[in-house]
């Protein structure tokens, strides 16, 4: 979602051949990409709470100020993200809050914020070209879950 769409339709066209010049197996992990990124020289710098593979998802508390620094990508428990536009995930979420489930990593790119709604706006890959809104509150259970490790990507505004 960073690239243009001519460099972004090469890359779809080429995915094979890049995850495999960048060694990339079944699942994507951020520093996957990281390095996908670098590829493309987008200015970035990641930030984490964990050094490695996060064995036993032991957790350190922070939450950084987001959306002054660029698009943000960062690392979600998709299942505790719900937008408030669309609701996308509703009964997903619902039914995860009764019964309980497992923990599904997911990244989404966080735009923008709408002051006047107190909502963290953002893309979701998964999702048709669309922006979806989260309250803070939300976005911060979906991204402090356990497994996530706090993965955050921060895009430096000149990155194009």
């Amino acid at each position: 979602m960073l690239l243009e769409e001519n460099r972004r339709e090469e890359f779809l066209r080429n995915l094979s051949c890049v995850c495999q010049e960048e060694g990339f197996g079944q699942s994507t992990w951020t520093i996957d990409l990281c390095y996908l990124l670098k590829r493309y020289k987008i200015q970035h710098c990641m930030y984490t709470t964990m050094i490695g593979v996060n064995e036993d998802y032991r957790r350190q508390g922070y939450y950084n100020k987001i959306i002054n620094m660029g698009p943000v990508i960062t690392l979600v428990d998709a299942g505790l993200l719900v937008c408030d536009l669309c609701k996308h995930n509703k009964l997903k979420a619902e039914f995860r809050r009764c019964f309980g489930g497992g923990y599904t990593g997911h990244y989404v790119l966080l735009v923008g914020y709408n002051i006047r709604n107190n909502k963290i706006l953002y893309r979701d890959p998964a999702l048709p070209a669309r922006l979806c809104a989260v309250s803070p509150f939300r976005l911060k259970q979906a991204r402090l879950a356990t497994g996530t490790d706090e993965d955050v990507i921060f895009v430096f505004n000149n990155y194009r």
